[in-house]
């Protein structure tokens, strides 16, 4: 008996890119990349990715020399195009609407001729999180609250497909200035299914 296994195998980078949040600016990272490690969970708000590679200066020949950290610059916020396969021949991409984006720049290795660099990526909702505050109040159902915090401009505007189960019963909430997610993961303890409801009748 054979048994196959590709477990060990790495994934392929197909594209890795980082944009400027000012100047319009882009660099291609992905033939510098030293690791890549994804991770999603349903006890997670967000995706999270950490993007490492090194930079001798020569992986984009815009910036006189200078590494992508300094002359794009990378600071935090930047939109990250990713898209690569995994060993299991997935492939995953985050461009447009599902693309990530910087929210930590850690240097690893800082020398004359090269620098390591470590990107953490995340979605735009999870940068938003972290910028709104939700002050007024909540009444109605809870579907209709978890609705209105991922799409409405003034909360976390998601471009994404929502896909959302109804509930029933009216919950009025006051947020407290309170960050959209941690609402979110509070009012969905409180929220009844519609659809087990007919189910049970």
């Amino acid at each position: 008996m054979t048994i196959l296994s590709r477990q060990s195998t790495p994934a392929t980078i197909n594209e890795a890119t980082v944009f400027s949040t000012t100047t319009g600016d882009s660099v291609g990272l992905q033939n510098g990349v030293f690791n890549l490690t994804y991770y999603e969970s349903i006890l997670q708000d967000s995706i999270h990715a950490t993007f490492t590679y090194i930079d001798s200066g020569t992986v984009n020949g815009n910036f006189g020399g200078k590494n992508a950290v300094d002359g794009l610059p990378i600071k935090g916020s930047e939109e990250f195009t990713l898209s690569f396969t995994d060993n299991l021949d997935n492939k995953l991409e985050f461009k447009d609407d599902n693309a990530l984006y910087v929210n930590n720049v850690t240097p690893l290795l800082d020398e004359t001729t090269k620098s390591m660099t470590q990107l953490h990526l995340v979605s735009k909702e999870y940068i938003l999180n972290e910028k709104v505050r939700i002050n007024s109040r909540l009444d109605g159902l809870v579907s209709e609250h978890i609705q209105k915090i991922l799409t409405e401009e003034k909360y976390l505007n998601t471009k994404k497909d929502v896909d959302i189960e109804e509930t029933i019963l009216q919950i009025n909430e006051t947020p407290k200035n309170k960050k959209p997610f941690y609402i979110m993961n509070e009012l969905s303890k409180k929220g009844v299914s519609a659809e087990n409801q007919k189910l049970g009748t």
